[in-house]
């Protein structure tokens, strides 16, 4: 039986009839992009788009990859989900029209190759086109937006393994897949979180970025700060 508790856990809005928001499909449209990445600019008070488009890419990531990580890793099961069922709400959640997904699930020993079919669908459906949208929507850098999605998916497998201690070997097994996969299982020329998903040994061993996702630069009311692993907050 599906099991939409992972989904909802993480702030996912499963519904019935066709979600109100922005269709995420509709993001792969140069000028659709720019008017959406301008009303979140102004949203979440960011200096520019090209700010907008990073710290979307944090959240999008949060709302799509990690709960379907989460599914696999915990319940062997994951959902299909096509771009054209998501929508971004006004009140900047995810919502996703249930009908148009599917659910799979694994058997033990298919299980190789089940990871890699739902990881390739991840990618190739949710998270790579976005990707290059935004990129050439804002000129905001790709390796900026790659890492957005690996300090996601590194803290979920880091709160899991080292936190939780979940005891099943799916955990370790996934993200070392996740590290090694060739390049096209992202749809992308090479494996963008190579060298970005390293844990530590334990969950007070933080993995500084390589790249700033410019959080730092919304307008607060307080003063803004780095964030605790940000490269520009290690000097």
């Amino acid at each position: 039986m599906a099991n939409v508790e992972p989904w909802l856990a993480f702030g996912i809005q499963l519904q019935e009839e066709e979600p109100s928001g922005e269709c995420m499909l509709a993001l792969l449209d140069k000028e659709t992009c720019v008017l959406f990445l301008q009303q979140y600019q102004e949203a979440i008070a960011a200096p520019n788009v090209r700010v907008a488009a990073s710290l979307f890419m944090k959240q999008y990531a949060r709302f799509t990859a990690v709960p379907l990580l989460y599914s696999m890793a915990r319940y062997n099961t994951a959902m299909t989900v096509p771009i054209e069922a998501c929508y971004f709400t006004n009140e900047r959640k995810l919502a996703i029209d249930k009908h148009a997904c599917k659910w799979t699930f694994c058997r033990s020993e298919q299980r190789a190759v089940w990871r890699e079919q739902t990881i390739r669908q991840l990618f190739g459906e949710l998270i790579t086109p976005l990707i290059l949208f935004l990129h050439e929507a804002t000129n905001v850098r790709t390796d900026i937006l790659w890492e957005n999605v690996a300090v996601r998916i590194r803290s979920l497998y880091r709160k899991a393994i080292y936190i939780e201690k979940e005891g099943g070997i799916e955990w370790q097994d996934d993200i070392h897949f996740l590290g090694q996969a060739e390049g096209q299982v992202f749809h992308w020329p090479h494996n963008p979180l190579k060298e970005l998903l390293s844990l530590g040994v334990d969950h007070s061993n933080r993995h500084v970025r390589k790249t700033c996702c410019m959080n730092y630069r919304l307008k607060k009311e307080t003063k803004s700060t780095y964030c605790n692993v940000c490269p520009l907050n290690q000097k």
